[in-house]
């Protein structure tokens, strides 16, 4: 069989390692060391500089013999014109040429070079650099742009010029690439000046005569990629380097950048279907669109969840299976579950009111932390969204209103996603059926007064309307609207605990500290306040069942409020941070 250089293994600074297959994404959030890894493995795999910070080793396989090289990838050396044989190339980086000299001639290639794949050291010195390609954020936009023409047949300095060199065919099969995903834009490489290369952008080259000369005259009035949006230039730049290069290994940094959601899912598929036995490719990626694009496409692929515990790299591997369940399924894919994996932890909630909410909260007891908020859409969900984080090793926690209690297999559906077993889950049922008790020992009676008075007012407040302006009935009838909500409140001994939290009891409070203290330790936040529309009652926005105007009022006055760990909703939070931050502890 033929050689192929591959990279057999990576063992990161938390002596996890990986075999990594044809297609290796890397995610995780912000500074967690994503591209640091990809660097690491540059300078690993091309140099003999081994100062690396999260990849500590990569092991690669090393060729029989010089010949392997020549016959895979064309590596050969050069004579110059003073008959001394060199290596030139394209860095890793893609930027420059890099040239390898040595003294003799050309004649004892191949044989005088096998002594340089014996040992690593020297295949590093010698090869290194000619097998991988780095895609830097910051490199591609200019990988594309305007570059001189090559002044003899063996330069290779700048990507156009590989691009020159390797023929029509894949120049046609780049404008393909890009217009799939830019519909309505081709691209061309322009050569009818000899001393220069140079993209231009237009909307059909299908009938662009071949001869240089005779398409100059269309050329010169196409717009240049050079002075197109940054998304496009830098989605020309991944598809140039990954369609025309030999390289066998392709580091790509962030490819989603300066790219809107379709595209970067499109170059999510791109990125798939590239890698495959004699292609291997490693992404670093902080978009879930195009970690979204990769799965969809490509079966062997190993994604790798990277964080920070304090000083130290934490990675984990994510089954491709699961991610694919994610976004096949409506509810988690609706709530942008798959975003989660590119924060440090996650907060999954009732509903769209509460993330916002408790994000705000959030950032004012700690604005450095990295969470990300997710709606369930219910409570009845917010286990099934917790155990999906869970099932991918993420920090995770769920908030939900202090009614979970109220059905007691509901309740126990939450326990189980908390993975709450044993003793503990023992005590957290006790605890429950105590505090249930207390609430419906709330005589019927008194709820059923209480309602009676809410439905004279309603209907004392219809009758009125009846005799006024269509606007005052409308305005009636968005009143009655609240008041039926209110009613519904005033009818159950549950929704008074809801409006009241844990202040609303008057045997029970240490069975739900205790059960708070259960829940939390598991990742399972019951608000003590009661539900969210209470979560400020502190400080004069009181219960009201009408969640939009509440909220409204919410985020307007807690931008303006003091952090006071001793009250509510902050204690709350404070909570929740502590425990997804236990890892750094």
């Amino acid at each position: 069989m033929p050689y192929h250089y591959r990279i057999q293994e990576i063992t990161f600074s938390d002596s996890s390692t990986l075999s990594l297959p044809n297609l290796t994404v890397i995610v995780g959030p912000n500074n967690s060391g994503k591209s640091r890894a990809l660097k690491d493995i540059l300078k690993l795999t091309t140099t003999n500089n081994k100062s690396v910070l999260v990849v500590g080793r990569a092991l690669t396989n090393f060729p029989q013999n010089a010949k392997e090289l020549e016959s895979t990838y064309g590596i050969s050396p050069i004579l110059d014109h003073e008959g001394q044989a060199h290596f030139r190339f394209l860095q890793p980086t893609l930027h420059d040429e890099q040239n390898i000299g040595y003294g003799g001639a050309v004649r004892k290639w191949p044989d005088d070079f096998d002594a340089f794949v014996k040992r690593p050291d020297h295949f590093l010195t010698h090869f290194g650099a000619q097998l991988p390609a780095m895609l830097t954020t910051e490199g591609r936009l200019s990988l594309v742009s305007q570059k001189p023409s090559a002044v003899d047949p063996h330069q290779a300095a700048n990507l156009l010029q590989v691009l020159y060199a390797s023929g029509r065919e894949k120049e046609l099969e780049i404008r393909q690439i890009v217009s799939e995903a830019f519909p309505g834009i081709q691209i061309v490489l322009d050569f009818t000046i000899p001393q220069r290369l140079d993209f231009k952008v237009g909307t059909d080259f299908s009938n662009l005569p071949p001869d240089p000369r005779d398409a100059r005259a269309t050329l010169v009035k196409c717009e240049r990629l050079d002075d197109q949006g940054d998304g496009l230039r830098s989605y020309v730049g991944i598809a140039v380097a990954r369609t025309t290069l030999r390289r066998p290994v392709v580091l790509i940094d962030e490819p989603e950048a300066f790219l809107h959601p379709p595209q970067a899912f499109r170059i999510g598929q791109f990125i798939a279907s590239q890698a495959s036995p004699e292609r291997q490719v490693i992404v670093a990626t902080h978009s879930a669109d195009v970690l979204r694009g990769v799965i969809f496409k490509a079966n062997d692929v190993l994604v790798a969840r990277i964080d920070r515990a304090g000083d130290n790299n934490v990675v984990n591997t994510l089954d491709p299976v699961d991610l694919r369940r994610l976004t096949a399924d409506p509810l988690l894919s609706a709530a942008g579950v798959l975003n989660g994996l590119f924060y440090s932890g996650v907060v999954v909630t009732e509903a769209d009111a509460d993330s916002r909410f408790y994000q705000l909260v959030s950032n004012k007891v700690n604005t450095g932390l990295d969470f990300h908020f997710v709606n369930a859409d219910n409570k009845q969900t917010v286990p099934k969204v917790l155990a999906a984080y869970k099932k991918l090793g993420m920090e995770c926690a769920g908030v939900v209103d202090i009614d979970v209690l109220n059905n007691p297999e509901e309740f126990n559906k939450q326990l189980e996603a908390a993975a709450i077993t044993g003793d503990p889950l023992t005590k957290a049922q006790e605890a429950r059926e105590k505090i249930d008790a207390e609430v419906r020992a709330t005589p019927a009676s008194a709820r059923l007064e209480t309602a009676r008075k809410r439905i004279s007012e309603m209907k004392a407040a219809a009758d009125a309307a009846l005799a006024g302006n269509p606007n005052v009935q409308e305005k009636i009838l968005d009143q009655l609207r609240r008041e039926s909500e209110k009613l519904k409140a005033d009818a159950s001994g549950w929704q008074v605990l809801k409006k009241g939290g844990v202040a609303a009891l008057k045997n029970t409070r240490a069975e739900f500290e205790k059960l708070y203290a259960i829940c939390g330790a598991a990742g399972l936040f019951i608000n003590p306040s009661g539900e969210l529309e209470a979560s400020l009652s502190d400080y004069g926005v009181h219960w009201e069942a009408d969640k939009r105007a509440w909220i409204t009022r919410a985020v307007q006055l807690v931008p303006n409020l003091e952090v006071n760990l001793d009250k509510q909703p902050w204690r709350l939070i404070s909570d929740v941070h502590d425990h997804l931050r236990k890892r750094e502890v």
